[in-house]
Order: structure tokens, then C-alpha cells, then sequence
């Protein structure tokens, strides 16, 4: 078996449940864990293989449904936004029936809000834009200056500006006192 060259791109997708991917998936090389970030999502409803799945970093809801085995019958996505860019840890909910039935949550794949004052380095740095030092700085800053009253303040943390602020601004949340 011939390799391809290094810098090759992993597959769309490798289920993490043990379960077979699609034939059209597995083609090809092994993939190599340097050449490209990967993030998990959970996939659960209406899907051939539910549970947990790796993804290359970028993907989209439709790329975690086709790792998932695809939609099955009387499965309806009409209310999930299949181009949405899917972040580390989300949740893609496919529960919906077609004809009838309920409706999916307008939250289908939207992870809950991070609490800035009390979550953890690792929750903060799987937030899409946020590493492992810019996490540690939110804490440092949340430690020196007390809880966070506002979205906002977050942007007083150094590396955080006004176009990060607006990208995190809608993941995050003060909690209550």
C-alpha cells in the first residue's frame, strides 16, 4: 500500500464509537494525528450510528450526519443549518420526523454557554479562538479583578479584541451572583 505524501489532509470524518464509516471515508491513507487539528462532536437522533465523532477541524453539520451513517428514514433536517462550521464538543441533534413530529431545537448544535467565572482552562480553550494561553489569561484576569458582570469585560483581557469579543460573545455568559 503506498502512502501519500505528508501534509495530506485527514478524512472528513472517523467515528469515535467503534461503528464503520462509510465506504467513501476510508479510502485512502492512514491519516497522520500532525497533519490536521480534528475536534469530537456528538451526533444523536435520527442518524444510522449516533454517538461520538472526529472530525477535521472546519467541518460542517453535514460532514458529522454523513459520518454518522447519514440521516434515516422519516428523518428531517430542515430545521438544522447543514453548512454551519461545527466547534470542539458540540452537539448535533437530529430528533425530528418528518411530516409531522416536533420540530428540531433552535439550538440543534449549539453548545451552553462557557460561565467566564467559573469555568475551567480546558473549557475556556475549547472555545473556538481561545488557546491554552488565552485561557489562562481569562482566569488570571477573572482572579486579579473579581467575577466578570459582563460579556464585555472579557474584552479588557489581553488578546482578546473587539473581533474575538463578537465571535465569543455569543458562547459565553456571566452566570448569576
Amino acid at each position: 500500500m503506498s502512502r501519500e505524501p505528508a501534509g495530506e489532509a485527514l478524512p472528513v470524518a472517523v467515528l469515535a464509537t467503534g461503528s464503520p464509516l462509510p465506504s467513501d471515508l476510508t479510502d485512502g491513507p492512514e491519516p497522520s494525528p500532525t497533519v490536521a487539528a480534528t475536534i469530537t462532536v456528538h451526533v444523536k437522533g435520527k442518524v444510522a450510528h449516533p454517538g461520538l465523532v472526529v472530525l477535521r477541524d472546519g467541518a460542517r453539520v453535514a460532514d458529522a450526519i454523513a459520518a454518522s451513517g447519514g440521516l434515516l428514514a422519516g428523518a428531517n433536517a430542515d430545521g438544522v443549518n447543514l453548512a454551519e462550521r461545527l466547534a470542539d464538543g458540540q452537539v448535533v441533534s437530529l430528533d425530528a420526523v418528518a411530516g409531522g413530529g416536533a420540530q428540531p431545537a433552535p439550538t440543534s448544535s449549539v453548545p451552553a454557554k462557557v460561565d467566564l467565572n467559573s469555568a475551567t482552562v480546558d473549557e475556556l480553550d475549547a472555545l473556538p479562538g481561545v488557546g491554552p494561553v488565552l485561557a489562562q489569561r481569562i482566569i488570571a484576569y477573572r482572579e486579579e479583578h473579581g467575577r466578570f458582570d459582563t460579556v464585555d469585560q472579557l474584552g479588557e483581557v489581553s488578546g482578546i479584541g473587539d473581533s474575538r469579543l463578537k465571535d465569543l460573545s455569543d458562547l459565553v455568559g456571566v452566570g448569576s451572583r
